[in-house]
Formats: C-alpha cells, structure tokens, sequence
C-alpha cells in the first residue's frame, strides 16, 4: 500500500499549465483545477519515492485514463517531463512519473529505523533484488491513483523506456487495468523479471513498440518480442539512441505516443 507523505508542492519543471482557477466568494466551482504536484511516497520495504502527478483541469464530476511515465535505468522522471506535460495537456490525461529506487530524487531508504542514502550504486549492487523491487515501486504508484476521486483506476496506461519498458510489461501481466503499454527501446532481458512470460500473457492486449533502426539491441529485443506477440504494433525510427534520449526528442514520436493511447485508451482533451 503507498503511503503518501506530508510533503507535497508545485512541480517547477512543468510548465504551461493554466493557474489554478477559484469560485467566486459564496459560489461553488464548477470545475476542478489543473494538478501539478511532486509527491513522496514510502513503498511497503520502506524506500522514498518521488514522483511527479500532473492532471487536467476538468467537470468535477468527470474521470480520466491515468498514464504511469517510467525512466531507463540511470535515468530519471525529468528525462519524461516533455511527454508528460504533453499527455496531459493536449492528450486530457492524469500522469504519474516516477523516480524510481535508487534514481532521481528516489535515494533514501530506511532500515532498522534508521535513514540512510540509497543511490544508483546501491540499486545496482542488488541486482536482481534491486531490480524486482522496482516494480514495487510502480505499484506503489498504482495504488495512489487508486486513491484518487478523479482517475479512472480500472483504465490504466503506461510508457515505460529501456529498463522502465521491461517493468511495465512484467506489471501489466498481473494487474487487469492496464489496458495499453508503450514500450521505448524495450531490452527484454531484465534479471529478475520474466519477460517472455509477460509477454505471452499480454498478447491480445495493445502494446507499441518504439526502437531506432541504429540501437541494435532494442531493435533485436522488438523483433523477439513481436515473435511472441505478432498483433503488437512496431515502430523503427530513424537514427541512433535509445530510451529516454528517444523520449527527450518530442514531437513526433510524443504525437505517436499520444495518438496510441488515445486509440485504446481515450481520454477527452484537455478544454
């Protein structure tokens, strides 16, 4: 279960967002302000988390598809801002983008009652372990959507980059609301995630793949996984780069992106 901590403030890297807006004195809003908060969350094993919720102005009666943005490793959630800022402004989504273990903002933990500095070098000297307790992590984030009055929990998405792709497959092979998944220079071969499982159990589910026809590996990984579950949809873009570099890129791969999720997890754009 996440527990949400007491800090919470504006997300100054966000930009664009109208102010919120207020009643008149005597009067009773109409509609719900945009949300653009950076949160800490505490995972079950006790590691802190920062994440970043972004959310359109809309009805306040009105729910919305949420999408979950999760870096490459050694990578971090500002490396997703641009496509964040992109699915909820002009796609009309709620967003979650999350540090995860040992990366960003995410490098404290507590053990034995004490707090104590877990960075990219710990996560790495773990391993698997530190690897599985990434997905932890993702639901973590999943649970505190759950929480929220104006996100549609049982309509999911996620695009996840390099490491962040494997994670979101293994998670939305066990969790029914995950109802479409972009994957960004996916790597299939995570130690301690079972991918090619994952991917079986996924088959009929929409999934896009994105690589560049210069990362040799994503393309191979793209190709093994499309073996397994020929109905997804491929995409090859030109150049070099993977993961997260492809992200910061924008434009017509974030239009790309949007456009996906729009087929099969429609949101109402943003007024």
């Amino acid at each position: 279960m996440a527990v949400l901590a007491a800090c919470r403030g504006s997300e100054p890297e966000v930009a664009g967002f109208p102010e919120d807006s207020v009643a008149a004195p005597g009067t009773t809003p109409s509609s719900r302000a945009a949300v653009r908060e950076r949160l800490t969350l505490w995972t079950p094993d006790s590691v802190r988390l920062s994440v970043v919720l972004l959310a359109p102005p809309m009805p306040l009666d009105a729910r919305r598809p949420a999408v979950l943005l999760l870096h490459d490793a050694e990578g971090s959630r500002t490396d997703l801002a641009r496509l964040a800022n992109d699915l909820t402004q002009n796609g009309g989504y709620v967003t979650l983008s999350i540090d995860l273990r040992g990366h960003g903002e995410s490098f404290h933990r507590t053990r034995h009652g004490r707090d104590e500095i877990y960075d990219v070098d710990a996560w790495r000297r773990q391993g698997a372990t530190g690897v599985r307790g990434m997905l932890t992590d993702l639901e973590t984030g999943v649970a505190l959507l759950d929480t929220l009055a104006y996100v549609e929990s049982d309509s999911l998405a996620a695009v996840g980059s390099g490491l962040g792709a494997d994670l979101a497959l293994e998670w939305a092979a066990g969790d029914p609301s995950a109802r479409a998944l972009v994957l960004v220079s996916p790597r299939a071969e995570a130690p301690g995630l079972a991918i090619e499982k994952a991917t079986s159990s996924l088959a009929d589910r929409p999934v896009l793949i994105v690589s560049a026809n210069g990362d040799a590996t994503g393309q191979e990984a793209a190709r093994r996984l499309a073996r397994r579950a020929p109905g997804w949809v491929t995409v090859t873009i030109e150049g070099v780069g993977a993961g997260d570099s492809l992200l910061e890129r924008g434009n017509v791969l974030t239009s790309r992106i949007g456009q996906f999720l729009q087929l099969h997890v429609p949101a109402a754009p943003s007024p």
